[in-house]
């Protein structure tokens, strides 16, 4: 598996207080220790690199720009 580069489509599980949390979509910033990624619900979350597993799938900004056009 390959460097986590923004535009990746990422999956993150982690706990937090004994929840549960999977999150799927795609990086939009990597910082030091957390990516921002968004969510295909429109939203964004800052989420831990060490819960990330990369998809190996990246898309491009005319993809991105379908995708958002879409919703």
């Amino acid at each position: 598996m390959r460097n986590i580069v923004e535009g990746d489509w990422v999956e993150a599980l982690g706990e937090v207080n004994r929840r549960r949390f999977h999150i799927s979509g795609y990086v939009v910033k990597i910082f030091e220790y957390e990516l921002l990624v968004k969510l295909c619900k429109g939203k964004s979350t800052a989420v831990p690199k060490h819960w990330t597993k990369n998809l190996d799938v990246t898309i491009t900004k005319d993809e991105l720009k379908a995708l958002i056009d879409f919703k």
